[in-house]
């Protein structure tokens, strides 16, 4: 894939990212305003103790935990873009991937918007699969990350992109899902649930020995870095999006992007010396 074609994929999704969130909370605002299913069902414990309101699960905490994911993959594009715009790097395409993952997984707000609790819908089932999309995406897309710089050849990019979305979408196709159960995070139950949660965490532990293993053998004091910021960034993930108490929500985001911003920078640095 050439740079101009990588920049242009960055820019639109960066852009179309920005517009549907501001459509996204333009909509949850005008429905809290309103008094609808928003305001019933999404609240805080703001009536108990400073410790209940930071630290107990509540649906508004939630909320809040899947509105910072889904503005962290526009917000970090725009970064991506305008650090990595004149320099090769088959990461960055991956990384944007895994960006776009994270939006797909607020695909979960479409249960307060549309009222969807306690529904056998279309709709409801049809957020369920856009949402574990995104989280399979995701987690292959930072599997890939590491794997990248161990094995794979930076112009094959673009077929491997593709493969993981044809591998994402016919899994997800498969999914069973039970519409009866819905967590506080708003997450509808889905059969291998567990057993995600442990690929997951396997494959960021895979990326990131990739990542530190190839860094030593070449000696790159920018990537042993990369390696180490991308293993706390992809911890914060974790924990952000199942995050449902407003500690672990804002905790795990500022962590998420502090070290982001330290992952795409020490990446930079290596690419601008190799």
């Amino acid at each position: 894939m050439t740079l101009r074609t990588r920049n242009t994929i960055t820019r639109v999704f960066t852009l179309t990212t920005t517009f549907i969130s501001l459509g996204i909370i333009l909509c949850l605002v005008v429905l809290w305003i309103h008094h609808s299913a928003v305001y019933n069902h999404i609240h805080f414990n703001s009536k108990t103790n400073l410790k209940s309101f930071c630290f107990q699960t509540n649906s508004g905490a939630a909320t809040l935990s899947i509105l910072l994911l889904m503005l962290y993959a526009p917000i970090t594009g725009f970064f991506l873009f305008f650090n990595f715009e004149k320099t090769h790097s088959a990461e960055i395409l991956y990384f944007t991937g895994f960006l776009l993952g994270c939006f797909f997984e607020s695909a979960r707000l479409l249960i307060p918007i549309f009222d969807l609790w306690n529904t056998h819908s279309a709709l409801l089932i049809t957020s369920t699969r856009i949402t574990f999309f995104g989280e399979l995406f995701a987690i292959l897309c930072l599997l890939v990350i590491g794997i990248n710089s161990s094995f794979l050849e930076p112009q094959d990019s673009a077929q491997t992109t593709l493969l993981l979305i044809i591998a994402s979408l016919f899994l997800t196709m498969l999914l069973p899902v039970n519409t009866t159960l819905i967590s506080v995070s708003m997450r509808v139950k889905t059969g291998f649930s567990k057993t995600i949660h442990i690929i997951r965490i396997l494959f960021i532990f895979s990326s990131f020995i990739c990542f530190y293993v190839t860094s030593k053998k070449i000696k790159s004091k920018e990537l042993q870095k990369a390696s180490v910021n991308f293993l706390i960034m992809s911890i914060g993930y974790i924990i952000e999006i199942s995050a449902a108490s407003l500690f672990s929500s804002i905790l795990s985001f500022i962590v998420m992007c502090i070290f982001t911003l330290k992952f795409i920078k020490e990446l930079h640095n290596y690419y601008i010396w190799k």
